[in-house]
């Protein structure tokens, strides 16, 4: 019964999907011309291509824009061929140099889809159900995003990087500091080096019936530098009880993280971690809570036990395909056994994603935590107060890509000022990734 409801369900965003790409106008994606898209698309689904080919040369003086539309189309003459590998190398060009052809996007979303590489189709028709201001279309590619997960229930992905960092202990610059004017050397001292990061994420989906799931998954990221002291890994396992009707999705379930330092423990923490999203129909925003709840079981350190309790808000909005902004707040209160290392604590950051000339894809994110510990901090008779700037940049260069793998280059800065100067600190780090998510 459920197989039969999904491939229903794929006929029928495959059906819908040429009918409403035959409706459309190429002149949208092309200023100049006379013709229709689908008089075009009617040529070459009928064998002509000569005649589609001589359409669209016919049609005004040549142009960047008569350029891309010659480009087009043999890209989707290569598609009605069977060339399909073909056809989306082509029609990824052109979306190198153009990423707001909606119309190129959508076909290489489908050629993406028919290739069976689901990663990149999810990405397009992802891309295209933020943008759309049509609820039909909007519907459509969500139809599609299901019939992608639908026959591909799990998810693998992993990264190797060369981490070099002004400030791998994250440790102070100065020699001596005053703790309630007392001179002290700090012990955790201001140390840069060239490392490697790494990580992996997996995740398999049961599928009970069309509106719930139980999805079972884990995670883990570390770095590795020379010698082991600074050295980090984390792991995470989860699950999740999930539940959609209409634009709402709501999902519950519990988590466990191990941290160590040094290849040693350091801290255990575990709980249950909740998100409620909905999506706006009229403008492909989507809007999404979370929540987390976890006992924090430290090692060696007593005095930081207790338990974490954070929420968050983001907002997405995408002004076009090619430019995509997140918004939000992120809200925390970690409750120890001493006094002074409980603490309340707020980040309002702001991202923004962007297609670039020469096929860069950009993004840029920045933060700010204000956070107020409770009790006073040894030798100082005042409360320790922080705020921490931080900035990530990067740039995935999909022009240079092989076998769907495109380098990216990653900057992340961290300013840590506090009013004791134990944790006032700063790091530069950079980032070389090889990645297929883009």
């Amino acid at each position: 019964m459920m197989t039969g409801r999904l491939k229903g369900r794929r006929y029928r965003a495959a059906l819908a999907l040429g009918i409403l790409l035959g409706c459309l106008t190429i002149a949208d994606a092309h200023a100049e011309g006379s013709y229709s898209f689908a008089q075009v698309k009617s040529r070459i689904e009928s064998g002509q291509y000569d005649a589609a080919r001589q359409l669209v040369a016919a049609s005004g003086e040549d142009s960047p824009s008569k350029r891309v539309a010659k480009a087009f189309t043999e890209a989707l003459i290569l598609k009605h061929q069977r060339q399909l590998q073909a056809s989306a190398d082509a029609m990824e060009a052109i979306l190198l140099d153009n990423p707001e052809f909606d119309r190129v996007r959508q076909e290489l979303a489908h050629s993406y889809y028919l290739l069976g590489e689901n990663d990149h189709a999810r990405h397009q028709f992802g891309i295209l159900s933020a943008t759309s201001h049509s609820p039909a279309f909007r519907s459509l590619y969500n139809d599609y995003l299901d019939a992608i997960d639908s026959r591909r229930p799990w998810s693998l992905d992993g990264y190797v990087a060369l981490a070099p960092s002004t400030n791998i202990s994250r440790g102070v610059a100065a020699d001596t500091v005053f703790i309630g004017g007392v001179p002290v050397k700090p012990a955790n001292r201001k140390q840069s080096g060239i490392g490697v990061s790494f990580g992996g994420s997996g995740s398999y989906r049961f599928d009970l019936n069309e509106r719930m799931g139980l999805t079972l998954g884990g995670s883990f990221d570390g770095t590795k530098y020379g010698g082991r002291e600074y050295d980090s890994l984390s792991g995470q396992v989860f699950s999740e009880f999930s539940y959609k009707t209409g634009r709402w999705r709501f999902g519950v379930g519990p988590t466990m993280e191990r941290l160590s330092f040094d290849w040693q423990g350091y801290r255990l923490a575990y709980g249950a971690q909740w998100s409620i999203q909905k999506s706006f129909g009229n403008s492909g925003d989507t809007m999404r809570f979370t929540g987390r709840l976890r006992r924090l079981d430290y090692d060696d350190l007593d005095a930081f036990d207790g338990y974490e309790i954070s929420g968050g808000l983001r907002y997405q909005h995408a002004f076009s395909a090619a430019l995509v902004a997140n918004t939000g707040a992120e809200l925390t209160r970690v409750k120890a056994e001493r006094e002074f290392n409980s603490y309340n604590a707020v980040r309002p950051y702001f991202e923004i994603y962007s297609d670039l000339p020469f096929g860069v894809l950009g993004s840029i994110g920045l933060g700010y935590q204000f956070r107020d510990y409770d009790g006073k901090f040894p030798w100082t008779g005042e409360n320790r107060r922080d705020g921490q700037l931080s900035l990530v940049s990067s740039l995935t260069f999909r022009g240079l890509s092989f076998r769907r793998i495109a380098p990216r280059l990653e900057y992340a800065y961290v300013r840590n000022n506090s009013n004791i100067g134990l944790y006032d600190y700063d790091t530069h780090s950079m980032g070389v990734y090889l990645t297929r998510k883009y």
